[in-house]
């Protein structure tokens, strides 16, 4: 009796530290597993930060190169008016002109800084304005095609919207080029988007704030997809992985993008 009492102690203390050793593994699985999320979540957080200071940094650009030197231009040009050191109806004009510019530059920053009304009108509708206040500016033919009709997430959206608007600002800023093209399509379970200009292809000039692919593969890191250059042209195919099944089903090669027609 006694030997069968000591084998039932034996299991029992066996199968106790059995399920110990089972909890402390499962403890620290599900600690591993929180420490995972955790980091992940903070890799997160910390490009949005690099990128919300990208983006800081892109807008006092804007305003120091493009806003401020049109400003200072105006100004020298009433001042000549002022002096009579030329025609002062053709010196006014021009400054009019130059000061209109401005104000329209500084509407179309400011339009571009709200978040909120990007993701309420959706990635389609927010880069068809933005290539429009684009035209206006510059004289400039710029082909958009969106053949789309999966539904984006906010952040998906600003995010995109942000790429297209750095390639253009970049674009317009150093290229001597006349023409961009942008395409937006779905393949493969993949948001593709085709940016594309003929201006000069030159390394030193050609960098998105002066960090080449840098910006906006941070962008497209932090939604999941990659960018890369195509070709030795200034033409980058940026790509994202949806979680839908909307997207329409199709056999084209990474290339076939540039033929594609909705």
């Amino acid at each position: 009796m006694g030997t069968a009492e000591n084998q039932l102690y034996l299991t029992i203390i066996f199968l106790s530290i059995g399920m110990v050793v089972i909890f402390l593994v499962l403890m620290m699985l599900l600690l591993h597993l929180q420490q995972r999320r955790f980091n992940h979540q903070r890799n997160i957080y910390q490009r949005e930060v690099e990128l919300l200071s990208l983006e800081q940094h892109r807008i006092s650009v804007d305003i120091h190169d493009e806003i401020g030197s049109t400003i200072h231009l105006a100004f020298r040009q009433v001042e000549a008016a002022l002096e009579k050191r030329g025609d002062s109806e053709t010196l006014l004009t021009a400054a009019r002109e130059n000061l209109t510019d401005a104000y329209m530059r500084i509407s179309q920053i400011t339009a571009n800084m709200v978040d909120e009304h990007i993701g309420n009108i959706g990635l389609k509708q927010s880069i068809k304005q933005l290539v429009s206040r684009y035209q206006q500016l510059y004289q400039f033919d710029i082909h958009y095609t969106y053949c789309s009709e999966v539904e984006l997430t906010e952040i998906q959206t600003i995010q995109l919207y942000r790429m297209v608007q750095e390639l253009l600002h970049n674009t317009f800023l150093h290229s001597q080029g006349t023409t961009v093209k942008i395409k937006v399509l779905t393949l493969n379970r993949e948001l593709l988007m085709w940016y594309e200009d003929d201006g000069m292809p030159s390394q030193k000039v050609r960098k998105p704030d002066g960090r080449g692919l840098l910006n906006l593969e941070r962008r497209a890191v932090l939604l999941g997809g990659r960018c890369s250059r195509e070709g030795k042209k200034y033409s980058y195919l940026i790509k994202i992985p949806l979680k839908n099944d909307h997207d329409r089903p199709t056999r084209f090669t990474n290339r076939s993008h540039q033929n594609y027609r909705c």
